[in-house]
């Protein structure tokens, strides 16, 4: 499947194709900030998605059949906004977890 993104008024903002014919959704997550989704497919596909542009900014495959997937939080000193910042680019991938068998 497909992924839609709706804004609270339910206004469908955008819908994502899966990346290959036949593909599920395994499991979805949000960035703690909200400006990410995190999506696994059946197939091993995983996809980072910017959700104002619906930019994959990142993508790559498992070898398995994806279990889990997560953002977590870093362990440190810093200001608690900026706990999830990421990369100006977005492409820092050291606080996305993926769990797959």
């Amino acid at each position: 499947g497909e992924v839609a993104l709706h804004r609270l008024t339910w206004t469908r903002a955008w819908v994502l194709s899966p990346p290959k014919e036949g593909a599920s959704v395994q499991c979805i997550a949000w960035r703690p900030d909200g400006k990410v989704l995190a999506i696994a497919y059946s197939h091993g596909s995983v996809l980072l998605i910017n959700i104002e542009t619906k930019a994959i900014i990142r993508s790559f495959e498992v070898s398995g059949e994806v279990s889990f997937v997560s953002w977590a939080q870093e362990k440190s000193e810093v200001k608690p906004k900026d706990m999830f910042k990421m990369n100006d680019d977005d492409t820092d991938l050291s606080r996305f977890m993926v769990s797959y068998i």
